[in-house]
């Protein structure tokens, strides 16, 4: 499994890596996650680590290399009795031992796996939030240009009712005002709007020479309903990468734990040697032998209770990491679930109900029969509803791509 894997991540790697160095013209989330995948510190280093634990694993432990010996006996002792031998002799740990060591590094490498994945889940919502945050700043410049618009309507119908008397020289010069204010707004805008690019390029490891400004980004900002239910959040917790992580290395732990308590376990010795007497290699032989775990409990006791107070340790850290992720799952929930009920009080009627104000309002100071003060007042509100719309809605897809990494599947950005 962990084989597949690693074959599956390495052809990604090398096959986006050309993906990589391409001049971006449009980036959506989907090419700015892959791009973030390939270019991560941290996952490149995690997944270093992970091949190096892999090819651990390929090394049979508690195997020493053998050894090849050569013996003469009665070099002059001036008789004809010159005995000399030839053996090749191996030594290997107890099964059990051997089996204990295998099981230490299959479990970490399982453990590191799961953080990889834990890891990766913590860079996709790294990189969603800040595209949702350059999707916002994308339509908080639309609105200012709409209030631009605005406000240059305003000043020509107060420049046209000026004309033939209706009001003063007041409202017009108001009215420039409100429009060089929403100038200033729209500047802004492109500021903010800028600032949120380059964090996005950031977020996914882009090269500042390669951040241009012809970038496109064709996922927008909107409302799609998402079904789930708190009970799933939590629920999911129990398959969250973090926690097979910790668990894995529980099992590890236990291996080790029991490593050390099977060092009373002797290893095996066997030799095998050709013998001569003075007349060539006529004898075979071979010797078997065992070692005798005599200073076990001098040599073994600290360790066994050093690994017994690891496993506890592990234990304790696994259970330390539900808590959190558990609290932070409850408070993921609670804040997605007020920001929808936001969403959805603005979709039943705040919306609607201030872009029927504002035309009705501008129909009527069009033909005199309310003041600017009044019209002025409904643009307002009809502009700081629309912000708090979008607002909402930013909230609200930041909130569902935290819930995202507890859940495990996308909410956000999907067809």
């Amino acid at each position: 499994m962990v084989r597949h894997f690693t074959s599956i991540v390495l052809f990604a790697l090398l096959f986006n890596s050309v993906q990589a160095q391409t001049d971006f013209t449009q980036l959506a989330v989907d090419d700015a996650l892959e791009f973030a995948y390939n270019n991560n510190a941290e996952l490149n280093q995690l997944f270093e680590q992970l091949h190096m634990l892999e090819n651990e694993q390929k090394v049979i432990p508690g195997i020493s290399d053998p050894q090849i010996m050569y013996t003469r006996e009665g070099i002059g002792n001036g008789s004809n009795f010159n005995e000399q031998r030839l053996s090749v002799s191996q030594t290997i740990d107890f099964p059990i031992t051997i089996r204990n060591s295998r099981a230490i590094v299959q479990n970490n490498v399982r453990a590191l796996e799961a953080r990889y994945n834990a890891a990766k889940l913590q860079v996709k919502v790294m990189v969603k939030s800040a595209y949702t945050k350059v999707a916002y700043a994308i339509e908080i410049v639309h609105l200012r240009q709409e209030q631009v618009d605005l406000a240059k309507r305003v000043k020509e119908i107060a420049e046209e009712r000026n004309k033939v008397g209706e009001i003063s020289k007041l409202d017009v010069l108001q009215s420039s005002l409100q429009l060089a204010e929403a100038q200033n707004s729209f500047d802004d805008a492109i500021n903010q709007l800028q600032n949120a690019r380059y964090e996005l390029f950031n977020s996914i490891g882009l090269n500042p020479e390669d951040q241009s400004y012809g970038i496109d980004f064709p996922d927008t900002l909107r409302y799609i309903p998402i079904e789930f239910n708190q009970d799933d959040v939590l629920e999911s917790i129990a398959d969250h990468p973090s926690v097979t992580e910790n668990e894995f290395y529980i099992e590890s732990a236990n291996a080790n734990l029991k490593l050390n308590k099977s060092a009373y376990l002797p290893s095996l010795t066997g030799t095998y040697f050709n013998q001569d007497f003075g007349n060539g290699y006529d004898f075979n032989g071979f010797e078997v032998g065992f070692s005798i775990p005599l200073w076990f409990a001098v040599k073994q006791q600290p360790r066994i209770k050093a690994a017994s107070s690891n496993v506890k340790s592990m234990e304790w850290k696994l259970q330390n990491t539900v808590l959190l992720l558990k609290k932070e799952a409850e408070k993921a929930w609670h804040t997605f679930a007020n920001s929808r009920d936001q969403i959805e009080r603005f979709n039943a009627s705040t919306r609607q109900e201030s872009a029927e104000l504002l035309a009705l309002t501008q129909e009527a100071y069009s033909v005199g029969e309310i003041p600017l003060i009044t019209f002025l007042e409904a643009q307002r509100t009809y502009l700081i509803s629309q912000e708090r719309y979008l607002t909402a809605l930013r909230n609200y897809q930041l909130n569902a791509i935290n819930i995202e990494q507890f859940l495990q599947q996308d909410l956000t950005y999907v067809d």
